[in-house]
């Protein structure tokens, strides 16, 4: 909201409203975002995240969940929570691995706020990348090397957010990202339908 100085017919947009201040510290995990900051499409993205995983943490862990329920909900946001904030995401990692059989609600409360801290950090496309490139460790056994080169030139070509929103380099459509020419084999161990489409465009047709 603006904060005006005296003697300034304008203000300026860096105050929080009384409301929205006692909020927070009286709920800090919960979302809070102002209406301005959500046009940003990076911002919108995390703020939407950050309500549907605090809606998955409620329907996942009661105050009496117990250890194997933590453990499940965590795996599920691993990567998540890497590409947000790599550091409280191993911190997260650990207070899981130290877990009590039947933690109680003061753990409950203490993981819910440390796991919506780390989310409150939008991520940024390099962490995306990194979290892609261990994704890629899960397909080593199956995928023939020409498509985990491909896969793994696809991450490589990630661009920055601005390039991103405008569909080339530096966000200049006239100059895209340039991706391999490498032909995904027929004879792949995956069956996907996505497949196809993907050789067909590496090899310049449709």
């Amino acid at each position: 909201m603006p904060v005006y100085k005296p003697g300034a017919p304008v203000g300026e947009r860096r105050g929080t409203g009384l409301w929205t201040r006692r909020l927070r510290a009286a709920m800090p995990w919960l979302p809070v975002e102002e209406n301005g900051r959500l046009e940003d499409p990076a911002l919108r993205e995390n703020f939407v995240l950050r309500l549907f995983a605090l809606r998955d943490f409620y329907r996942s862990l009661p105050e009496d969940a117990r250890a194997a329920d933590y453990v499940a909900f965590h795996s599920r946001y691993k990567y998540t929570l890497m590409a947000a904030a790599p550091s409280r995401a191993q911190a997260l990692g650990r207070l899981v691995a130290r877990i009590e059989p039947r933690p109680g609600a003061a753990f409950w409360r203490a993981y819910r706020q440390a796991f919506m801290a780390a989310l409150a950090t939008t991520a940024s496309r390099g962490r995306h990348a990194n979290v892609l490139m261990h994704l890629q460790g899960y397909f080593k056994r199956v995928l023939p090397p020409a498509e985990k080169a491909y896969l793994g030139a696809l991450i490589e070509a990630l661009p920055p957010r601005r390039a991103a929103a405008g569909g080339g380099v530096g966000g200049d459509p006239r100059h895209p990202v340039a991706l391999p020419r490498i032909r995904i084999s027929s004879a792949s161990t995956i069956s996907s339908p996505f497949l196809p489409a993907i050789a067909r465009r590496a090899d310049g047709a449709g």
